[in-house]
């Protein structure tokens, strides 16, 4: 019997402000910024105990309104510079061979909500990106996972508000692609999905219904041999589904794999 695999700290910090954040705004989902502002002492405390980077964004602007104080921990730039760059800051410092990845991701994305129901919870609507890649303030490339939530609407019924989550991730990923992922928080249903590697781009989510339940039995730490006899398949199947979601991922190894997947939403 293997040891369950338990969520990052960063991660814990992100959703418990996220249910902080869905109590307070119940029943009023438009948006309201000096509201958002009021709750910035509360992410300064989850950042200061987590291994993440929370940033507040005004998507209508396209402006980084606040970011927590452990910024150079994180990535290697202080704070000045960040508010004097904001976002800039960031396609500054993408590796050169996903400098194109933002502008392939925003279409992405805009194809997404063009392709929702216009009476859908957008609020409920959240974006996962892993494998971006930046050059640390030290000099050396690590790679990113990024939560993107939002947090209140404008009157079109699109993000003017949103929570964005970054984690330093070496531990965690060790390819040099980059993927999305599109998912109901509630339902943990895939509403779109994207691969930087063309050959990936065809399948409905980066892990299938079938690799989804080895992965959660995987997850609750049973083994190669207890997974094929619950689901009634070979270990050297339950193998093949293993390494074919870690090389789609990028994940380093199984562990990294489970982390990696709950934070997308997929488990």
């Amino acid at each position: 019997m293997y040891k369950t695999i338990d969520t990052a700290p960063g991660e814990t910090a992100y959703r418990k402000f996220m249910d902080f954040w869905k109590k307070e705004q119940t029943g009023k989902p438009f948006a309201d910024g000096k509201k958002i502002l009021q709750h910035i002492p509360t992410l300064d405390e989850l950042a200061r105990n987590s291994n993440s980077l929370f940033i507040l964004f005004d998507v209508s602007r396209y402006k980084i309104i606040y970011f927590s104080k452990n910024i150079e921990a994180i990535l290697g730039y202080s704070n000045l510079e960040l508010q004097k760059r904001n976002v800039s800051l960031f396609f500054r410092i993408l590796c050169p061979r996903q400098r194109l990845a933002p502008f392939n991701l925003v279409r992405w994305r805009k194809h997404i909500y063009s392709n929702i129901p216009k009476n859908a919870n957008r609020l409920d609507l959240h974006f996962f990106y892993a494998g971006l890649r930046i050059r640390h303030g030290e000099g050396h490339i690590v790679p990113l996972l990024i939560r993107f939530s939002p947090l209140a609407l404008n009157e079109s019924g699109h993000a003017a508000f949103a929570l964005i989550r970054v984690e330093s991730a070496p531990h965690l990923l060790k390819a040099d692609f980059y993927w999305a992922r599109s998912s109901c928080q509630q339902s943990g249903m895939c509403v779109g999905y994207y691969h930087s590697k063309k050959d990936l781009r065809k399948m409905s989510d980066i892990v299938s219904e079938r690799e989804k339940e080895v992965l959660r039995l995987i997850a609750r730490g049973q083994s190669s041999k207890e997974i094929a006899t619950k689901l009634f398949i070979t270990q050297n199947t339950v193998e093949k589904h293993r390494r074919n979601m870690l090389a789609r991922t990028g994940a380093r190894d199984t562990t990294a794999l489970v982390q990696i997947c709950r934070q997308a939403g997929i488990i």
